[in-house]
Formats: C-alpha cells, structure tokens, sequence
C-alpha cells in the first residue's frame, strides 16, 4: 500500500461553524461534529485547498480541514486574491511580508516591505523601498533595484520596470532587455507595448525594441493611442483599487466594463469574482467562461483554474482529458500547482492511462517549485518503484526533505523506516 496527497484543487468548500457560550466560533466537520474550540473572533467563509483564514483578537492564522492550525496566529494580515493559488499564500507581521506554504511552513522570511503575487511562482517583492521579483524559495530572480514595477508584471515573457525616471523591461531572468529610456510604459500585448519617449511622444515597440509604430509628439491622448483592445485599462485599474480595499462590488463593476472594452486582463479578474462570490453569487460555471477567455489570451493563473474546473465537473461538464491539455499549457508556463496535478493525473491513472514514469517527471518539476506534495510523492514511487528502480535509500532522502518542508506524513513513514 502507499498513499499519495490529493491534487491541488481550485475548490472552496464551506465551512461549517458554530458559536459557542462566549461568543466566540469554532470548526464543524461535515457531520456537524466539533472539531475545534470556540477561540476564533472569525472564521473565513470557505476551506480553499482545505484550508481556512481564523482570526483572534485581531491576529490571523489558518486551520485545515481537522482543525489542526497549520499556522499560529499571529500574522497581521494576508494578500489578497485566491488564497493560496498554487499552494503559496503571502502573508504579514510586524509590518514585513513572507510567504507560507499549505503546511503552514515560512518557505519566504517574512522580511519584504510588500509581497505581491505575479506571474506563476513570481512575486513583486519590495525591499528598502526598491522592487524586484523573487521565486517561491525566495530566491531573487529579478534584483531589487527598480524604483517601481508595472502593474501587469510579466506579460509575454517580460516585465516593465522604472529606475531613476526611466522605464524599461527584464526578462523572467532580471536581465534587461530593453534599455530603461522611456518616460512610460506599458505591457506588452501581441507582441507590442506602448512607450512614451520624452520629447518624442508616444509609440509601439517590440519585443526586441524595435520601433514598429513612429511616435507622435502632438496633442494626440495616451488613452487614444492604446491598442483598441485595452481600452478598458480606466476601469480595470479603478477595479483593482477596489479590490485591493475589498470594495469587491465596485471592483466587480469596473471589471465588467474593462471586458466590455475588451481589456483581456479583466477576464481574470472577473472569473476569480464569479468563483469565490466575491461581490456576485457565486457561480462556477460563468467562472469558468471567464477563465477560458483569459486562458485563450495565455493567462497561466486562467489556464490552471479551468483545467481544475474541468477535471472536477464544476461549471462544465467533467473533462479530465481537456483539462490535462489545460494543466500542460499552464506548466509551460511555470505554475506549479499545474505540473503536480499532471503528475498526479499519471500516478493514480486518473481519467488517462496510469503513467508511472510521466508522474515522475512531473512530480520533480513540481519539487523544483517547492511543492511539499511532490517531494513527498517522489519518495513514494522510489520507495515502491513505480516509475523508476526501486531504491529506499532515495527514497529516504527525499521523505526527509519533504518533512524538513513540513509534511506530515513524511514524518510518519520516516519514524518507521528501515
């Protein structure tokens, strides 16, 4: 026998409370069983990949689905957006941001001015006033030396970023590939983005930054001059103010009229609204037509919470074979949660053709993203030799390093291990 973890799964389940004589809530199993205390101030109103935000006298922390606190309480305060997309969740204390992992576990020091969730494994990460990105691990990928980031991150392989006045755009490997020159500038879309030179006005470059349409340095608006597509950025940054305040049905209206201008990036934003309810009832299956036509404009986030929707049969009619292709797509693109479900599609043959070799290769590109499931289940399958020649002795080693990441079960099977 072996056991594996369940897949990373887009779902929230409700939770199940009560109050108790002092006015505080605590934890319902599914059977209306007490499962914690009553010692929470407030209890979030979804399990979101079996996990739920507490707070107590205005501390948060967060308990699964046992009503086992994975974390203590005490943080300030955690980001927003779904919480822990791709099994990361960015949260404070005492003013510094970190990160933590679905076991509770600090995978980035909490020492970050402000942390924000970016382009699948990245986040904008900002320290002694300057910004960079960092991956899961907390590892710098782009250095922390820019004055500020544009607000889409990565689109298209490459982020802008201003330095002394002047923007300019890095890689996913902090290396700039487009001289800082530019008095503004915006993401890149189809290839193109919109630059404003000083003296010169405004124009579109390439990827290689190249000018593909001259600039105009008249009276000629810059909201004119944006790609007809993204005409919508007004209400799309007037809905992510409001987001960002929790102001979620303003925030709803302003994106629904940025997706009428057909400003790709609000499509996004609208399914996460429609899926966790956030201002709307909610709704898995316009969630998911939302998340298809940000999918269809390579949103990786989109990608992996369609293929989860598709995979599970909310909002659309179980496909477990499209949502592999999805789950492919989005890994390309980095997301972690994705290259784990792949595996475990493979490993438990899942709707596709059991696969114990595939599961191994996606398992270690997971593992590669600090994923403590993947780690765990490589041990597994050296342990068994599914997939690979059977070897205890690497199996072992990766038990260990996944309950040195704060998986529980690795640290059973490690305290009887021969």
């Amino acid at each position: 026998m072996f056991f594996l973890p369940a897949e990373i799964s887009a779902q929230r389940v409700y939770v199940k409370h009560y109050r108790g004589d002092n006015g505080r809530w605590g934890l319902l199993d599914e059977k209306n069983n007490k499962i914690t205390e009553p010692k929470y101030d407030f209890v979030d109103s979804y399990f979101f990949k079996g996990i739920t935000q507490v707070s107590v006298e205005g501390k948060i922390g967060f308990v699964n689905q046992k009503g086992k606190e994975i974390t203590p309480i005490v943080y300030d305060k955690s980001g927003l957006s779904i919480s822990f997309l791709d099994g990361f969740q960015t949260v404070m204390r005492s003013g510094k941001w970190g990160v933590i992992n679905t076991l509770g576990k600090e995978v980035v020091k909490l020492q970050y001015e402000l942390l924000i969730q970016s382009y699948p494994g990245l986040f904008k990460a900002k320290m002694d006033g300057k910004w960079g990105y960092i991956d899961t691990a907390g590892k710098i990928v782009v250095p922390h030396k820019y004055d500020d980031i544009g607000v889409m991150g990565f689109s298209e392989g490459l982020s802008a970023v201003k330095l002394n006045g002047r923007w300019g755009y890095v890689d996913r490997k902090g290396q700039e590939v487009i001289a800082l020159q530019y008095k503004k500038a915006e993401a890149f879309k189809n290839g193109l983005a919109i630059v404003e030179m000083e003296g010169k006005g405004v124009g579109k470059i390439d990827k290689n930054g190249n000018i593909i349409e001259p600039f105009k340095n008249d009276d000629t608006d810059w909201q004119d001059f944006l790609f007809p597509e993204t005409s919508g950025v007004d209400n799309y940054n007037q809905g992510v103010t409001a987001f960002e305040k929790e102001n979620y049905n303003d925030a709803l209206t302003f994106f629904t009229k940025a997706a009428d201008a057909q400003f790709k990036d609000a499509y996004y934003a609208l399914g996460l609204h429609y899926y966790q309810g956030l201002g709307v009832k909610q709704n898995y299956t316009a969630a998911f037509d939302w998340f298809k036509k940000s999918a269809q404009t390579q949103n990786a986030n989109a990608m992996f919470l369609m293929a989860n929707l598709l995979v599970d049969g909310h909002g659309t009619e179980k496909n477990i074979a499209e949502g592999l292709i999805w789950y492919k797509k989005a890994a390309e693109l980095g997301v972690p949660g994705a290259m784990f479900n792949i595996a475990q599609l493979y490993a438990e043959g899942d709707g596709v053709k059991q696969d114990f070799k595939a599961a191994m290769h996606w398992y270690l590109k997971a593992a590669e993203k600090n994923i403590p499931e993947a780690v765990y289940s490589i041990g597994v399958l050296y342990e068994n030799g599914m997939g690979v020649e059977q070897n205890r002795t690497k199996a072992k080693e990766w038990y260990q390093k996944a309950a040195d990441m704060g998986f529980e079960q690795a640290k059973v099977i490690l305290k009887n291990f021969d």
